[in-house]
């Protein structure tokens, strides 16, 4: 009977039509005043407006408070309003917006199946690999060698050695300078900084190295430094050279190139890893010690320039006399003579 009332034309509109642009539920159902609310028809009309000549019906953005709500969206075709109220959920997603929570997850193993959240849990594991999530663990490791062959991590151990590198994994090791030089001559000086590896190698020789071989390996590590950009682009690999200068450099006093370098870094290194290893150099060259106590007189480098000078070992009245200048030199500021402070707390008899 309903539908053949339909067919003649005879809809039943919904009740709302005292309200433009409204839809209450509660009123007419399931369908609003622009609707036939017969369930099977999904007849509509063009319902106008009161005050303004438009259709409620037609896709136009509702105005504000104005919107037809359908639980948490708006029906209007021109408008996909939605609303953080009445949503309809399938566990963690509400299947009208679209919006999601942080509950009623399916759990597939580690992965909600609905919106792909992972948790550290229920993994399913294929050696040391999660074959849902692709998370790794440090058991179970498939070793191939030196490396997992299913997450690839590198061991120290059962690599496969070839002229001094491993075949898997390209780690370097040296039995002599001669067996390395080689691989310095190779690559280009900005080939070798970006293989930090091959210099640590290099470096763990400098105990069995003669002068004339430190004096060719510091000119090799010059020779990188010198192309490095300003400031360096990798903070921990400008350390692995400065590391391995401060092994090479202390030849007596015959390291003017190896300083001036180091000088040269002191303003472009944000890290102020070069005061750091003039430091280490001061412990047996004094040149390498006066350039520190040069920077140590400057007000903008003395508190780090008076950390390195802390750390020295060998006795020196001249870093003593450095640290009493700066306690009684008004231009340094609170935070530099709290440097001195600890100098003379750790070395209470210059006091």
């Amino acid at each position: 009977m309903s539908s053949l009332l339909c067919k003649l034309g005879l809809h039943a509109w919904g009740k709302c039509s005292d309200q433009p642009g409204r839809h209450d539920t509660k009123q007419c159902g399931s369908g609003c005043s622009c609707s036939c609310i017969r369930e099977g028809c999904g007849a509509t009309r063009h319902k106008w407006g009161q005050g303004f000549r438009r259709c409620e019906c037609l896709r136009f953005p509702c105005q504000a408070r104005n919107h037809m709500w359908n639980g948490c969206q708006c029906i209007n075709p021109g408008c996909g309003g939605k609303r953080d109220a009445q949503h309809v959920w399938d566990g963690c997603k509400c299947v009208t917006c679209g919006k999601e929570r942080d509950e009623g997850h399916k759990w597939d193993g580690c992965k909600c199946s609905t919106c792909g959240k992972e948790r550290d849990e229920s993994h399913q594991w294929k050696d040391c690999k999660c074959s849902i999530c692709r998370k790794t663990r440090e058991q179970e490791h498939n070793w191939d060698g030196c490396r997992c062959a299913v997450c690839f991590k590198i061991r120290n151990q059962e690599h496969s050695w070839t002229n001094g590198r491993c075949s898997r994994c390209g780690k370097f090791n040296f039995s002599s300078l001669e067996e390395a030089l080689p691989f310095m001559k190779q690559y280009e000086s900005m080939e070798i900084f970006k293989r930090p590896g091959l210099i640590s190698a290099i470096t763990d020789l400098h105990a069995s190295c003669d002068e004339n071989a430190k004096r060719l390996v510091i000119q090799g590590l010059l020779d990188i430094l010198r192309v490095l950009p300003s400031p360096p682009l990798d903070d921990a690999t400008f350390s692995t050279i400065c590391a391995a200068i401060a092994a090479f450099g202390c030849i007596g006093d015959d390291s003017s190139e190896v300083l001036d370098c180091l000088d040269s870094f002191v303003t472009r290194d944000p890290n102020y890893r070069a005061i750091e290893i003039l430091g280490e150099l001061a412990e047996k060259s004094d040149a390498a010690l006066s350039r520190l106590l040069a920077w140590h007189r400057r007000v903008d480098k003395a508190q780090v320039a008076g950390y390195s000078l802390i750390n020295i070992r060998r006795e020196s009245m001249a870093i003593v006399d450095s640290f009493r200048r700066l306690l009684n030199d008004g231009r340094y500021d609170s935070y530099v003579q709290e440097t001195a402070r600890k100098f003379f707390d750790k070395h209470p008899q210059y006091k």
